[in-house]
Parts: C-alpha cells; sequence; structure tokens
C-alpha cells in the first residue's frame, strides 16, 4: 500500500475526515494529518486532548475483513504504535484494547472506526493519537510525551515513516495470518496472564485474562469457564494483595 499524506493545521477530527473521504470513494492509502484537532475524541466518545505538539493521523484501509473480524485491526493499529515506540529504545505496553502505556502513564491511544455493507467490510479507519513532543497539559492527564521519555526532541520524521511502515506490515498481517499479529500484541500486553475483574449481570468475578483472540476480543477465565470480553468497561486489572 503507498500512502498518500494529507497535512492540516487544524481539524476537529483527522477520523471525522477521513471518514468524509471514504464516503466520497476516496481509495485506500490516505492518511489524514493534522498538527492539532478542536474534537479528538477516543473509544465512547472520550475527549482525546490534542494540542500541538501531538502526532494525530488516520489512515484509510479498505480491508478484506469479515465485519465479524474488524475487530482485529485495532490490534494492528495498537501494535504499530507500540512496535514503533520500542524501535525508539523505549518499553511500551499495550492495554487491551487500545491504549499505548509507559508505566502507569498513556503516551497514545488508537480508535478504530469500520463501515459494513452486507457481509463486507467496505472501509476501516485507524485513528492513532500520539504524544510526540513535551505539553504542558499531560501530566494534568496521567499522559507522558516520547520527548520527556527519551529526555530529548523527537521530530516528526523520527516517529511518522517508521509508524506508517509498521501500519502497513500489520495491516498485511491482519489480512493474513491474524494469529500472529494476535501473538505479537499480546507481547506487549499488560494484562494477558493475569488477575483480572470482569463485571457481568451476575455481578463482579475475579479471574484471568487468558488470551487476546484474532478478532480482537478478549479471553478471561473464571473458575474453570471461559468468557469472551469485547466491551473494555467490563474487564480490569485486578490488584492482588
Amino acid at each position: 500500500m503507498d500512502w498518500r499524506i494529507e497535512r492540516h493545521a487544524l481539524l476537529d477530527s483527522t477520523n471525522d475526515e477521513a471518514r468524509r473521504r471514504a464516503l466520497a470513494g476516496e481509495p485506500e492509502g490516505l492518511v489524514v494529518l493534522a498538527e492539532a484537532q478542536r474534537a479528538g475524541r477516543g473509544r465512547r466518545g472520550r475527549v482525546w486532548s490534542s494540542p500541538p505538539g501531538g502526532l494525530y493521523l488516520s489512515v484509510l484501509t479498505r480491508p478484506d475483513i469479515p465485519p465479524r473480524e474488524s475487530g482485529r485491526l485495532a490490534l494492528a493499529a495498537g501494535w504499530a504504535v507500540a512496535e514503533t515506540v520500542a524501535q525508539l529504545g523505549l518499553a511500551p505496553a499495550l492495554r487491551w484494547p487500545n491504549d499505548v502505556m509507559l508505566g502507569p502513564r498513556k503516551l497514545a491511544g488508537v480508535l478504530c472506526e469500520t463501515h459494513v455493507g452486507g457481509d463486507a467490510t467496505t472501509w476501516a479507519i485507524l485513528g492513532i493519537g500520539l504524544n510526540r513532543a513535551e505539553q504542558p497539559e499531560l501530566a494534568g492527564i496521567g499522559g507522558i510525551s516520547l520527548s520527556e521519555a527519551l529526555g530529548r526532541p523527537v521530530g516528526e520524521g523520527e516517529v511518522l515513516e517508521p509508524l506508517l511502515d509498521n501500519v502497513r506490515g500489520a495491516l498485511a498481517q491482519s489480512q493474513g495470518d491474524a494469529a500472529a499479529l494476535a501473538a505479537a500484541w499480546s507481547r506487549f500486553s499488560t494484562m494477558l496472564g493475569n488477575q483480572v475483574t470482569y463485571i457481568t449481570t451476575e455481578g463482579a468475578m475475579h479471574g484471568r485474562a487468558v488470551r487476546v483472540r484474532t478478532d480482537g476480543a478478549l479471553e478471561v477465565e473464571v473458575g474453570g469457564r471461559r468468557f469472551v470480553v469485547t466491551d473494555p468497561a467490563l474487564v480490569k486489572l485486578r490488584e492482588v494483595t
């Protein structure tokens, strides 16, 4: 896939612009990049602070993936960000399903949105927000930037090209060896193998996060029973004392 990078000084949301272009028939490979966003967002419409100094982009793809398997695209985007950060010499962790962490602080987030027509995924948008340069706002919201973590300035060019290379590889794997993609994602995970609390209609249950499936869902084991979790609001790491 060849990238066509479209730069904007300011947008409401790179995902919104990429969606508009997708609906207008734009071919895959478009990368919408903004220096800042007025209305950046994460999952469930949560606000994503987007001042100048971050890396805010959305990738338009038209993947050959059944709608029921589209969750693997979030794995692809999350792994691509984590791998890029690791290539800079840092030790990122992936918090299922879409956060990239450095220790207890959030470095990046991923928001994937898909459009389904019939039994096919007609297009998908991989939105990525990465804290690149130091920003005063980050300290108050539990965030961290690459510049702070590395102790030096980090330019856009140092991050964007390797990130898009990793996105390209992850997307190819998501449409080929999805099991290998899930395994690669899992190597960065902070949740797998650990104790979790799972909220169900029967109440809170304590168990263990077992694996991330190729469709992006999380499997949790409670008392010998396996549960498939698709909503991250229902599961969290459990502090065991």
